[in-house]
């Protein structure tokens, strides 16, 4: 496959507490970043916070778009769950009330 115009490149994703590497393509969006930082840190995508340059990155954004190269490091926070515990099941529905407009 032709897939040799595509570096690989390695990030740092740095959290407060521990820093990993992931390795991605470069032409990969922000949500496989998102979803190879939640595998490092192991933890589910939904609570990943990514930041690079000030900025959270956005899902639909590309690495490239947001100038990421080999070797930066990105800023990761890790939020807590909303009221989820690791029981799985119990009332597995979100409870945010929806706003009536």
């Amino acid at each position: 496959f032709g897939t040799d115009r595509m570096a690989e490149i390695t990030l740092k994703l740095k959290a407060p507490t521990q820093e990993k590497s992931v390795q991605l393509k470069e032409n990969e969006t922000i949500k496989e970043l998102r979803d190879e930082a939640a595998k490092a840190f192991s933890v589910s995508s939904a609570r990943i916070c990514l930041i690079y340059a000030g900025k959270i990155l956005k899902d639909e954004h590309t690495l490239t778009e947001h100038k990421l190269k080999d070797g930066l490091t990105v800023h990761i926070v890790i939020k807590n769950e909303q009221q989820a515990s690791s029981t799985a099941g119990q009332g597995s529905t979100a409870t945010t009330p929806a706003t009536p407009t």
